[in-house]
């Protein structure tokens, strides 16, 4: 049997068949508008990260200090952190936490290379007393040659650092006060400051270590010459 298909029923599904094109169209139009209201803008990501990073910023406490800063204390506070968490095993997530731990890594900081100058200068005043030969820092500080002066100037310095090394000490112990509850306690947290910070003043104490056995081999050098002096003025009588 043939189906006759008239005029009138091919209009009616043509019709059919461009309304269906038409709410297609519409439905498609719909969806991708709604993608666009719920994909942020570059400019909301941006908003968003703004204040994603001013969230995680916070006001560092800068001391004053009778020694450059190191340069692991002028690096960003992120990285910073990130080496003391591996050192602490910490998190350090709150700011409270942060703001304590950088304003007493300053404090340390100060303290240590004070120690080591400390160390230094009273080898300086040992040797020195003994042989009565000072090395040229020494002769260039003090501005003089004399045995008695240089002495002198040696023992005020050391003076001035210790009056330093406890200025610092006493600032520790008012610091210590603002110390976060969620921080290990305070002796475990100074020890690992130390020995963080030792690890970062290597360089300086080979440096000082270096000046000290270039003293000490002055001092061996002028010994020897005058054993050798000494030597020909006895065999040339």
């Amino acid at each position: 049997m043939v189906e006759v298909i008239t005029t009138e029923d091919m209009e009616i599904t043509t019709v059919l068949n461009d309304k269906m094109d038409q709410n297609t169209t519409i439905m498609t139009t719909v969806k991708s508008h709604k993608r666009k209201q719920m994909t942020p803008s570059s400019s909301q990501r941006s908003s968003k990260t703004n204040k994603r990073k001013k969230s995680s910023q916070i006001k560092l406490i800068r001391i004053k200090t009778n020694y450059k800063l190191p340069m692991y204390l002028k690096v960003h506070p992120n990285l910073l952190f990130q080496a003391l968490r591996q050192q602490l095993k910490h998190t350090l997530k709150k700011k409270s936490e942060r703001r304590f731990l950088h304003h007493r890594l300053q404090l340390v900081d100060q303290q240590c290379h004070l120690d080591l100058q400390r160390n230094l200068w009273q080898s300086y005043l040992t040797l020195g007393s003994e042989h009565q030969v000072w090395p040229n820092q020494v002769y260039h500080k003090a501005k003089t040659n004399e045995h008695s002066l240089c002495q002198e100037f040696v023992q005020k310095h050391l003076k001035d650092i210790q009056l330093q090394f406890d200025q610092y000490t006493h600032d520790l112990v008012t610091q210590s006060e603002k110390c976060p509850t969620t921080l290990c306690p305070l002796v475990t947290l100074d020890t690992h400051i130390k020995e963080f910070i030792q690890l970062q003043q290597q360089s300086l104490s080979n440096k000082l270590n270096y000046q000290l056995i270039r003293y000490k081999n002055i001092i061996h050098e002028k010994e020897l010459f005058q054993t050798l002096s000494n030597y020909n003025l006895t065999v040339d009588q």
